[in-house]
């Protein structure tokens, strides 16, 4: 039982014994393991049949809507009218992928881990974040006090380290600087910013947001806390001297 994967092993054979109700828990022990694989199977068809068949129809919506703005002689309300299903239209498509990925986190799709450098994840994220931060004059900088090498799903770290560096750069003011300190067995990411507008117990909850921002789909740390849980490792949040501290401990 201890070596029993649910996401590897289609099925559990267990031993036979000479004891009758060793055997009788045995069998009742397969069927429990053989049902649960065949739901693991019903969810992991859900996801992938609803990542394709949900997210086809919108991307044909926002191509077909992009065409649909580039016609001559709008009126100032045709368009204003167009660019609001736009944003909607898109913040839809995010919210979709969104909440694939948590279903696909919760039911243990991404069971491949290999060694990963931390320090070098985290420097292709500012890369990635650094039109977002200068657009805030936002200054991102990283200390390195110990390298940082662990065994993890490559898409769940990329993913988990994303979210917390986009919601500094979000939720920050401009002019200010994010810091990212890596040491030993913890990555931190600190930012100011006002106090929450929620308790800090529903933080990671779904749909709850610090802000006002109309790109967020109240998702983020969500996803964060769920990484976090089904690996394993414990993700902390603290405000202190205005501002925001995240820390995972791998």
């Amino acid at each position: 039982l201890e070596n029993f994967e649910l996401e590897k092993s289609p099925s559990l054979k267990l031993g036979s014994s000479s004891i009758k109700e060793f055997n009788d828990l045995n069998k009742s022990i397969e069927q429990l393991a053989d049902r649960n694989y065949k739901s693991y199977l019903s969810q992991k068809e859900f996801t992938e049949n609803a990542a394709h068949e949900m997210q086809t129809p919108l991307t044909v919506f926002q191509s077909k809507l992009e065409l649909l703005m580039q016609t001559e002689n709008l009126s100032e309300e045709q368009a204003a009218l167009m660019v609001s299903l736009a944003e909607a239209t898109a913040r839809l498509s995010k919210l979709n992928k969104a909440l694939l990925l948590l279903a696909k986190i919760e039911n243990n799709q991404f069971v491949e881990n290999e060694p990963v450098d931390v320090k070098k994840i985290t420097n292709k994220l500012i890369a990635v974040y650094e039109k977002q931060a200068m657009a805030k004059g936002i200054e991102m900088n990283i200390s390195i006090f110990n390298e940082l090498e662990i065994s993890f799903n490559p898409m769940l770290i990329d993913v988990l380290l994303s979210n917390l560096i986009s919601n500094a750069i979000k939720y920050s003011p401009s002019g200010v600087r994010v810091e990212i300190i890596i040491t030993g067995r913890e990555w931190k990411i600190v930012n100011r910013g006002n106090a929450l507008s929620i308790s800090p117990d529903k933080i990671y909850e779904r749909f709850q947001k610090g802000g006002t921002s109309q790109s967020s789909t109240g998702l983020g740390l969500a996803i964060v806390k769920k990484i976090c849980d089904t690996n394993r490792i414990i993700v902390k949040n603290n405000y202190e001297n205005n501002s925001h501290v995240f820390s995972i401990m791998f």
